[in-house]
Parts: C-alpha cells; structure tokens; sequence
C-alpha cells in the first residue's frame, strides 16, 4: 500500500513539475506576435473589422495564465468614418493556474488603460455597433445550447473572482445624427476591490462629462458597495455615493430577481444643495426671481421601490428654501405614465419666486395695444397626462393673496383636467372653487366657478393690489368660461356671470357725501375755501352693497347696482370693457341728509380707459356742470322775466322752430337775443 502512494505521490509530482516546466518554456519558444495577421484575419472573417494590434503581445502561463495587448485597434463600421471605434493604449487580463484545477477562476486585477469607445448613430437609426451584434447573433444560433444547471449535475458550479478592475484615461464619445445630440466622457477612471460573486466590494467610478448645446462640464464620481449573487439574484448596496453638477446623492439599495424579474427598494437622499449653482453648472441660469435669496437651498429624502413597470416614493420630504414637502407619489409605466400622489405643503410664499416688478419706461419699440405673446401651455403634453392626488397646502402667500388650509385635488386624463373642489381660509372667510381645463381638442377651453363666503374683502383687494380704497365682510361669487392660448383670446371669449354682496363696509379714500357738499358750497359761495383734495383719511360708509354682472366676450355688465349708507344711497348700472380697458358707468347718487346743494340727486357718469379714471375729479366735475346748468338756467329766466317786466311785453309761447332748409339755411336768434334787441330798441342804444 505504501508503495502504490509513492507511485501515486511521485507520478502527481511529475505531472505538477512537467506542468511547470511547460509554463515557463512556452511562453519563451512561443511568440504570440508572429500570429498577429492570423488574429487579425480572424477577427476579420467574424465582424468584418480590421483589427490592428500595434503595440506587443505578452503571454504567461505559470503561475498566472494571462495575455498583454500594446496598442490596439478595431476599425469603425462602413459609413461611420475613418477614427477607429474602439482603441486601447494597454490590455492585461491574467487567470491563476492552479486553482483551475479546483473548478475555481481566479483573475488578476483587471488593466484597462487609455480606452477609447467611439459610439454613433446615423440619420437613419442604424447605430455603428448593430453589425457586431448582428454577427453574434448569428453565431449563437449555430452554437449548441449550453447544458442546464440539472444537467450539470452536483458540484459543477465554478466559483469566479477577480482581485480588482484598473480602468485609467478612458474615454466615450456619443454622436447622434438624428437628434444632433454630442457628448464626451473624459478621463474615466474605474477602481475596485477584489469582486467575487456573492460578496461585497467597493467600487469607485469617475468621469468628466460634456454634453452638446448647451455646452456643459462637470465632473461625476460615484463611491459605494455592491453585491450581487447570481444564483439568488440578489442585488445589495448598503451606501452608495453620487456627485455631479454640485449634488451629492447618497442611496441604499436591495435588489430581487434582478435577472429575472427585477425589483428594488431603498432610500435616497440629496444633500442640501443651492439651485442656482446648480443649474448654472449645467449651463441654464436662472431667471430673475423677486427674491434674490430664493431657490438657493433645496433638499430630499426618500424611501422608494422600483420594478420596471412602477416606481412608487414613501416618506418623501422635499425642502425648499423654508418649505418642505412631505407624503407620497408613484407612477406606473404603460403606454403613458399613470402618476398617482398625495403631497403636503406645509408653508410658502410663492411671490418669492416670481419674477421681479418691472420698473422703468417700456422697451422701445413696444406698441400700445400689442397683443400678448402665447402663454406658455404643453398643450400635446397635458393631453398625454394621467394624474390623480391630492395636494394640501397649511399656509401661502400667492399674488399678494393670503390662505391656509387649502386643499386642491386633481385629476387629469385624455387631455381633460379637473382641479377641484378646491377649499382654503383667507381673510376671516372661506374659499371653495372648481377648475377645469379641456385641451382635447383645438385651442385649451377653461372653466371656472369660485366664491368666497364671509370674506373681508377690503384685506383681500389690497394684498392682491387691485383695488385699496374697499372694505367689507361678505360674499362673492364668479362662474366664467373661456378659450384660448394667449391672455387676450382668452379676455376676449370670457363669458359667465359674477356677483358680490357686502355688509357694513366703506369706499376708503373719498367721502362722497361730504365732497358733494363742498363742492356745492365752493360754487354757490365766490371767495369761498376750495374744495378739498381727496384724503386717505376720507371714507364713504355703507350698510348694504349688492350687484350682479354677466360677462359677454369679456365685457361686463352690470344693471343693478345698490349702495345703501346712512346718508346717501347710490344705484348704478353700465359696461366695462375688459379687452378695450374702458368703462362706460352712470351712477345715481342720492343724498338723505342735510344739504348745502340745490338738489339731493347727481348724476355720475364714469367714463374713459381704466388708466384715466379718478374719483374725485368725476365727482367734482359732475357736480361743477350740474351747477353750471343750474345757474344758467335760473339766470337765463330770471333775464327774461325782468326784461319782460320793464318791457311790458306779455308772455308768449315760442314759436315752433322752421326746420332748416338743406339749400338755403336761414340763422336762427334764440329768445334772449331777441329781448336784447328789443330792448337796445327802446332805450335807442
């Protein structure tokens, strides 16, 4: 028995000695670089390219099997330029001999230096790669099917492991002819540990990154752990790190079924990082924002799942400057993305963002009148939505409008969008509304029906900068159609109808009463103070102010006008012409108290362009040609009566007026003329 070992030990040392012999003198006999146009032609007769090997071959076979490549290159497709598509400055790829024995590959660190990968695609779809895939497609058909893991039977599995990739000064350029995109990966570098499967290795890849129009530079680093077992499907990182552009991601991540079936969950988390910089790192500076600190922080947090039909974000958090974001949101992918969310806002100030007031004349050039240039609507996009969720907002300021607790749901699909019932608080009062959208068809057709209930309206006009000089508690009510894709289209085709009424409220600025009875005074007493100039001070009171309107192709009108205060009483009926800017208003003022006027009703007419319109000088200048009339008419009888009188000349009726004839007009004399005469007559003046 001891013999039959040390046969068996001795005949085992030999083979391992003769092996080893072997390794070392092949590689000194046998020179791979004489075989270079035999690997050349082959690689000609699989793909059709011309495989240019300039640099040295190296060969080793103890204790590490393994090849060197010098400077290689492997030409581009037929019509994709002359520049080779891929070439490479250094290739070592090494295998360790002796654990092949033991169904066990080992590889050295993998070197990969100077890479460059020259990718395209032609103005007819056909990328520079589709000939090679074509040919190992080809090949796979030919080639017997691989035996299954049962056929394999135990103990067939071959543990792999590569101690390490070394990748430097790589190097991928994109060109595409249909779209005219151009991008260039620049100084890749990809560094590992040792990967085995079904193990954990650390992994750091960088590149510089320019992309076309705009042109844009940055540099993206990614760090992290991978891990992944073939025979599970298992994918794990427990911490990946991304920069690029300025951002820093950092995310964890299981993986199942990842050849299969792919499916993964995990969180993600984006560092706080300044929007500005940031969009200026790609090349697309922000507009001018009314406050020139917002958007200069911003933020997230995530948990998430993700297969390849679905994507769903759980205990999302969003920052903003002072804001934050918190719910929920998912889509799934179909022909079109169904995107579902529910999102709370807990408090912002969106005037922050808009842009700045203009200041300073108009640009030269602008005409008066011009029509507004399209707003713009994605009109194909909100076609193609399917959105469903629910979006709360605790506290905003928006257009000057404070709220809080608003609710806005919204539900858009087959170009139909539907935002409401929308509710919120402001001013003492509620909001409830419904909007709608409808872009299926020819230009967007919107819809609108809002009110407010038990609202200070005074608060809400000012904040908004409509109108300051108006307070009152109560209830106002719009419901309005409309079409178009520019401000004044839809101007001119709003129709509908609106309504207000208020109690116990004040026109600010003007006291009406009291400056029509100074502007009485002022005219029937010569030498008297002026009349005062309207103060801030000044306020007209009312108890009660009701009035309806209907809206025809954006003009206003409004017949029904009531004004109740303590002394006086307005009424009014008249037009306002929103796409012209003009209004055309005849108010009835009654005064009830006491007063220094020769009559207790004026007549108001407000008419002009929006820009023209005061309210004191209408008043003052109503009541100054009232009293004119007035004056002219008393001093106008009271002439006659008296030249009468002196005269004797007994009251006659005028004669009816002779109706002018076209061809031989004949002047007229009015009655006062004829008593001047008369009397110039008897006093032989």
């Amino acid at each position: 028995m001891k013999r039959t070992l040390k046969i068996i030990g001795i005949t085992l040392a030999s083979l391992v000695a003769l092996i080893v012999v072997v390794a070392i003198v092949v590689p000194l006999l046998v020179d791979l670089n004489d075989y270079k146009p035999e690997i050349s032609k082959a690689v000609r007769q699989q793909t059709g390219r011309d495989l240019g090997l300039e640099g040295d071959i190296g060969l080793s076979l103890f204790p590490w099997i393994g090849v060197e490549l010098g400077k290689t290159r492997l030409s581009n497709a037929p019509g994709f330029g002359k520049q080779p598509m891929v070439e490479v400055d250094k290739v070592a790829v090494k295998v360790e001999l002796l654990p092949l024995l033991r169904k066990q590959v080992i590889v050295d660190t993998v070197v990969l230096h100077g890479l460059k990968v020259n990718l395209a695609r032609d103005r007819k779809g056909r990328n520079n790669w589709d000939d090679l895939v074509e040919a190992s497609g080809d090949r796979a058909e030919k080639k017997p099917a691989a035996p299954t893991s049962k056929e394999q039977g135990p103990g067939m599995g071959i543990a792999i492991g590569v101690a390490g990739l070394d990748v430097r000064h790589g190097e991928i350029h994109w060109q595409d002819a249909m779209t005219g995109s151009d991008y260039h990966v620049r100084e890749l570098t990809v560094r590992t540990s040792k990967v085995a499967l079904a193990e954990t290795f650390n992994i750091h890849v960088g590149f510089d990154v320019e992309s076309g129009k705009p042109l844009v530079k940055t540099r993206v680093a990614l760090d992290g752990d991978i891990l992944f077992d073939p025979e599970t499907q298992k994918l794990r990182s427990k911490q990946m790190k991304l920069e690029a552009a300025g951002l820093t991601l950092h995310a964890s991540i299981d993986g199942k079924q990842m050849m299969d079936k792919p499916s993964m969950t995990g969180t993600l988390q984006l560092e706080d990082f300044n929007v500005r910089k940031f969009l200026a790192e790609l090349n697309m500076p922000l507009f001018e924002t009314a406050d020139p600190k917002a958007l200069t922080r911003a933020s997230m947090q995530t948990a998430f799942s993700a297969s390849t039909s679905a994507v769903s974000l759980n205990q999302l958090k969003l920052g903003l400057d002072n804001s934050q974001i918190t719910g929920s949101a998912s889509a799934r992918f179909a022909s079109l993305p169904a995107i579902r969310f529910d999102l709370t806002l807990n408090n912002i100030d969106v005037d922050r963002y808009l842009p700045p007031p203009a200041t300073g004349p108009a640009p030269a050039g602008a005409k008066q009148g011009a029509k507004n240039a399209p707003l713009p609507i994605p009109v194909k996009l909100l076609r193609q939505l399917d959105v469903t969720g629910k979006f709360a907002i605790q506290k905003m300021k928006a257009f000057g409008i404070h709220s809080s607790d608003i609710a806005i749901p919204l539900q858009a699909k087959g170009g139909l969008i539907n935002i409401g019932p929308n509710k919120a608080s402001l001013y003492d009062g509620r909001y409830s509304g419904f909007m709608s959208m409808d872009v299926r068809k020819g230009a967007p057709h919107y819809s609108v029906n809002e009110k407010l209930t038990g609202v200070q309206i005074g608060p809400f006009l000012r904040d908004t900068d409509i109108f300051d000089k108006f307070d009152g508690q109560g209830n106002v009510s719009a419901k309005i159609t409309a079409r178009g894709l520019d401000v004044d289209d839809i101007i001119n085709t709003m129709n509908g109808n609106a309504s207000v009424s208020l109690k116990n409220g004040s026109l600010s600025g003007i006291n009406i009463y009291e400056t029509i009875n100074n502007q009485c005074r002022a005219l029937q007493q010569p030498g008297a103070a002026p009349v005062q100039p309207v103060s801030k001070n000044q306020s007209t009171p009312f108890a009660d102010l009701n009035a309806s309107a209907t809206i025809v192709n954006g003009v206003v009108n409004n017949q029904d006008l009531s004004m109740k205060g303590k002394l006086l009483r307005v009424s009014g009926k008249g037009k306002v012409d929103l796409p012209k800017k003009r209004v055309d208003y005849l108010a009835q003022i009654n005064l009830l108290g006491e007063t220094t006027c020769w009559t207790t009703e004026f007549a108001v007419l407000v008419k002009g362009r929006f820009a023209e319109l005061g309210a004191g000088k209408i008043i003052g200048d109503t009541i100054a040609y009232e009293y004119k009339k007035q004056i002219e008419r008393k001093a106008k009888k009271a002439v006659e009566d008296e030249l009468k009188k002196r005269l004797g000349i007994p009251q006659q009726k005028a004669a009816p007026a002779t109706p002018e004839k076209k061809t031989e007009p004949a002047p007229q004399k009015s009655p006062e003329e004829l008593l001047k005469e008369e009397l110039r007559k008897r006093l032989g003046i």
